[in-house]
């Protein structure tokens, strides 16, 4: 079996997924894809990692991911089986095989750029001269179904991860196969990053509510202060926090749990810079 890449980072538990791929080695094999790139980089290189690869390190120990780099370095540039070249992401037109260029081929939004920028508006398979059939994954071409353009070009990505469907070709038959994804594993990864930072929002603003108690108290004699002075003092000092209505909530005596700060937390902020990924 034969995985085109972007193994990682992608469902609901990538060091899993490696270790299952690692124990069926040398029987399962893969070609690189971007995603793996992003963390052989940051890990060699400390190159910045998209929103995907942050949630994934997070679940994993340091040596844990030590060994997942370890095993993402193993994944070939491509694949020629013969019948037909395996590749993530791209192949540059008119470009022999051993000219390739390692982001091309696996699939780098910056080449992805410049393809879309020589070939507008056509897309780049439609100019793939190579000499057998190309079998690529990385981008979703044609929603549910494969993309296969002339019998030149199969696109296999089907969007699994995002609730589509989880697509294979089986050689040299060249039968294809496709199954249903149980859920959009994109979002429910969003939706678990998003926990995680509450928990953190959670403790900082119970962090946060007894350092601005000890400040007024020691400045103003908060405690021996009538309720309603308590509460003119309190809302002044946190009138500038983004949650100043959570901080309230507790000066009052409220519980506040988890779902309290996802409903009052913007989803932005919760995940950072973007919820998109590269």
């Amino acid at each position: 079996m034969i995985f085109l890449g972007d193994l990682v980072d992608r469902g609901p538990d990538t060091p899993g997924l490696l270790e299952y791929f690692d124990f069926h080695r040398p029987r399962f094999r893969a070609v690189m894809g971007n995603h793996e790139l992003k963390h052989i980089n940051h890990f060699e290189k400390g190159a910045p990692l998209a929103l995907s690869q942050k949630l994934v390190k997070r679940l994993m120990t340091k040596d844990e991911y030590t060994y997942a780099v370890w095993l993402m370095r193993s994944f070939c540039r491509y694949i020629d089986l013969g019948p037909a070249l395996l590749v993530h992401g791209f192949f540059a037109p008119g470009v022999p095989l051993e000219r390739q260029e390692d982001k091309t081929l696996l699939g780098v939004l910056s080449k992805e750029r410049e393809l879309e920028k020589k070939y507008q508006p056509r897309p780049w398979f439609e100019f793939y001269d190579g000499p057998k059939p190309l079998i690529v994954g990385h981008k979703v071409y044609n929603g549910d179904a494969p993309l296969i353009w002339n019998q030149k070009v199969f696109g296999l990505d089907t969007g699994c991860v995002f609730g589509g469907r989880l697509t294979g070709l089986i050689l040299p038959e060249w039968e294809l196969v496709s199954v249903p994804a149980e859920r959009n594993y994109w979002a429910a990864n969003l939706d678990r990053l998003a926990e995680q930072k509450a928990k953190t929002i959670l403790k900082d603003l119970k962090a946060e509510h007894e350092k601005v108690v000890a400040g007024l108290s020691l400045a103003h004699g908060y405690f021996g202060l009538p309720p309603k002075e308590q509460a003119k003092l309190y809302a002044k000092r946190v009138a500038a926090h983004p949650l100043r209505k959570l901080l309230n909530d507790l000066r009052k005596g409220k519980e506040i749990n988890l779902s309290d700060v996802l409903r009052c937390v913007p989803k932005s902020m919760l995940l950072g810079d973007s919820a998109e990924d590269e």
